[in-house]
């Protein structure tokens, strides 16, 4: 079975044999995939750090049952709060990441418009310098 390879460079520049069909793998997917995780990991932290403990031995009669309530209802309301404004710091952060993301995305097809741009007078000039060897070889003889 016939198959056809190709001669690429690596990321440091050295020659590597492939297959025609062959897909580079980037480092987009092992970046986005460890952000990910990094991030699950804070929330998760976050959220086991929020809970307090309202246990108590002591028996309360039914006239300081209210008042207890009360006060759970504040300690409620506190912790929404304060779960409320690290949910927007973290919407924030979100809103952050992607717009850098996106501007590095922007940044890497602009160098690649240029390597393309790069290999395409690389042709030119390979052309034009088997024309000029074949011409300076033709009027040599």
């Amino acid at each position: 079975m016939n198959k056809i390879f190709k001669v690429k460079r690596n990321s440091l520049g050295q020659s590597v044999v492939c297959s025609e069909i062959a897909t580079s793998r980037s480092k987009g997917r092992v970046i986005a995939s460890a952000l990910a995780l990094a991030v699950a990991s804070t929330v998760a932290g976050q959220a086991v750090a929020q809970v307090k403990s309202h246990y108590t031995e002591s028996t309360t009669e039914l006239a300081n049952l209210s008042e207890l309530n009360y006060e759970r209802i504040e300690n409620l309301e506190v912790a929404a709060k304060e779960t409320s404004t690290d949910l927007d710091n973290l919407s924030e952060w979100f809103k952050l990441a992607y717009e850098t993301i996106g501007d590095h995305h922007a940044a890497l097809d602009g160098v690649g418009d240029i390597v393309s741009a790069l290999d395409a007078t690389d042709d030119v000039l390979i052309e034009a310098i088997a024309a000029n060897t074949h011409t300076a070889v033709d009027n040599a003889n």
